[in-house]
């Protein structure tokens, strides 16, 4: 994953839908999109109301080939809050593709409690994910998706931490590979958090030698997103129907 585009201040951000918008229209291709919120688990509540929009990545290049193997090298950017609405007049294009994992169901919702219109979707990763394969092993989110086309993912959890019993924690680790046999690696340096504040607006603030951390975190969703895309729909142009 490349090092990304910085938006820093509002120059930046018409910098970059200068060139978001060259690439969606004039070369025709998606952009790869995210949003990270705060102020709702869209497991259990609607993000109407309730989603507050941190950050948004964005990540484009070229298509990804058939039978590739890894992760693609994108163009990323990030782009802080406060400057997202230098980016309506693209976010809300019709004509300016874009490829989010649950745009339609979470992003557009999250941005419209912003004033900002979210238009041009081409898919949804997770919804095409369930055409594919209704019952999919590993289930339909974009984590399990990146993972198979060989993301090393970075989890939420492992990024600002996990609060312990009695306060104590420790680094989470994880399996790399299959089977009994494959090694267990800690996830990270970035791991342990002051406990009582697992958020990333307090981490931005308070821990600024987390913010690279933070900004790969949100990138690669964007990333994974479009390189999903890509192979959904290879398979799709290869899905055969039962008669």
């Amino acid at each position: 994953m490349r090092q990304p585009f910085m938006v820093r201040d509002e120059a930046d951000a018409i910098d970059l839908g200068t060139e978001l918008f060259a690439h969606s229209l004039f070369e025709g291709r998606p952009v790869g999109f995210d949003v990270e919120t705060l102020g709702c688990n869209p497991e259990e509540e609607s993000p109407v109301e309730n989603a507050r929009v941190w950050c948004a990545s964005f990540a484009w290049g070229e298509q990804r080939k058939r039978n590739t193997e890894g992760p693609s090298d994108f163009f990323t950017a990030w782009c802080p809050v406060e400057y997202l609405p230098r980016l309506s007049t693209w976010l809300g294009a019709h004509a300016a593709r874009k490829a989010c994992t649950n745009g339609f169901g979470y992003e557009r919702h999250a941005l419209a409690n912003m004033g900002i219109e979210l238009r041009g979707l081409d898919s949804c990763t997770s919804a095409l994910s369930r055409l594919l394969d209704p019952g999919k092993n590993g289930g339909h989110g974009l984590k399990a998706w990146g993972q198979r086309l060989g993301y090393t993912t970075i989890e939420y959890e492992w990024l600002v931490g996990i609060a312990r019993p009695g306060n104590e924690q420790k680094p989470k680790t994880k399996r790399v590979g299959r089977g009994k046999g494959a090694p267990v690696v800690e996830c990270g340096p970035h791991t342990i958090v002051h406990w009582d504040h697992p958020e990333l607006d307090w981490l931005w603030e308070n821990k600024p030698e987390r913010r690279d951390s933070i900004v790969r975190y949100s990138v690669q969703d964007s990333c994974m997103s479009l390189d999903v895309f890509w192979a959904q729909l290879y398979e799709l142009e290869e899905l055969r129907w039962r008669a």
